[in-house]
């Protein structure tokens, strides 16, 4: 008997089995174990012993991640709202220039806020919220205790010694401080008719009083207006080593010490310090030194790329010449005054 036969034969008696069965009233026979609607699906790894994990419950919030991508879907997050300070730190001088290039530029006002206890215990015990905390996050790297508590309030480690900061490579997921901005200046040197400017950061323009936010979670290190040309500054050190600096503030909502999350508001737009009008000058530095921040924002906004992409092709590398120039011998303790080159030469006169 061949195959087809023998199969054909099967198939018959299959239906004549379903046939009596349905006439006798009975249930039908059971051919083949059914898979069970309401039992999880099994996966490749079942006869291996690996169990797949369970889907999530309906409703439930998604897992952690990096935080938001985009200034918009910080700004539809309500949790990282920060609110509006209600005690602040006396205004101080304004510090307004009155000659040279500068002037009718003013320091402050100063606006930032009173630091809450706890927040101010902890930056005294880490050592920042100072001055010289911010200048050494402006030419140098930050230290390892800093790097430390960056991570949050459980990894922070007050008691820690100050040490070099452990090599990390820098996050390439930046988010874009800004929503709406208009990228008015990039980052490098930049030709003002025979003479070269370094632009060490970004210049984001908007409205004075747009909230501007963390680009990645850290540690407030300083915020301030004591630094000359910043105006109202505000310095993060984030768990990669490296440092942001949002500078030309209206009004700052942090205080040293804070543990601050990505895509949080941190306080607002404005023209304080150095600055021709409303916009945010953020700086981002990695290793000691300025880095272009422009390669590595997780997304730029659609308004801002041809902005980036012409300044690309007209920015020249950062001279960092300027920073190093050498300095001018001393005289030596007792010796006679150096003539004046042209004052020497009409002082002579024959007799």
């Amino acid at each position: 008997m061949s195959d087809r036969s023998a199969r054909s034969l099967l198939v018959a008696a299959t239906i004549a089995t379903l046939g009596a069965a349905m006439l006798l009233g009975g249930e039908r026979p059971a051919l083949a174990q059914e898979p069970d609607a309401a039992a999880p699906h099994a996966s490749s790894d079942a006869g291996a012993g690996v169990a797949s994990p369970p889907d999530p419950p309906a409703g439930a919030a998604p897992p952690t991640g990096t935080g938001p991508a985009t200034p918009e879907e910080a700004a539809r997050d309500p949790s990282l709202d920060t609110p509006q300070p209600t005690e602040w730190l006396p205004p101080g001088p304004a510090g307004c220039k009155r000659r040279g290039p500068m002037r009718g530029m003013c320091r402050g006002p100063r606006r930032v806020p009173r630091p809450p206890s706890l927040d101010a215990e902890r930056a005294r015990a880490l050592g920042v919220g100072t001055l010289r905390a911010a200048t050494r996050l402006l030419i140098g790297t930050p230290e390892a205790r800093w790097v430390e508590a960056a991570h949050g309030p459980s990894a922070s480690s007050d008691d820690a010694t100050p040490t070099t900061t452990p090599t990390a490579p820098p996050r390439s997921d930046l988010l874009f401080p800004v929503h709406g901005a208009a990228l008015w200046r990039g980052y490098g040197a930049t030709r003002r008719g025979r003479r070269r400017h370094n632009h060490q950061g970004l210049d984001l323009g908007a409205p004075g009083g747009t909230p501007f936010r963390a680009v990645n979670d850290g540690l407030v290190a300083y915020a301030d207006n004591g630094m000359r040309g910043y105006g109202n500054l505000l310095v993060v050190v984030h768990p990669d080593a490296t440092a942001t600096f949002y500078a030309h503030c209206r009004a700052v909502y942090v205080s040293p010490g804070a543990h601050v999350r990505r895509g949080q508001v941190l306080g607002e737009i404005g023209r304080t310090g150095y600055a021709h009008g409303d916009h945010l000058h953020f700086e981002w530095h990695s290793e000691g030194a300025a880095r272009n921040p422009l390669p590595h924002f997780t997304a730029l906004p659609p308004h801002i790329r041809p902005s980036a992409a012409q300044l690309e092709e007209r920015t020249l590398p950062l001279d960092r010449s300027v920073f190093h120039r050498p300095r001018r011998s001393r005289r030596p303790r007792g010796a006679p005054p150096r003539p004046h080159p042209t004052r020497g030469a009409r002082s002579r006169r024959t007799p």
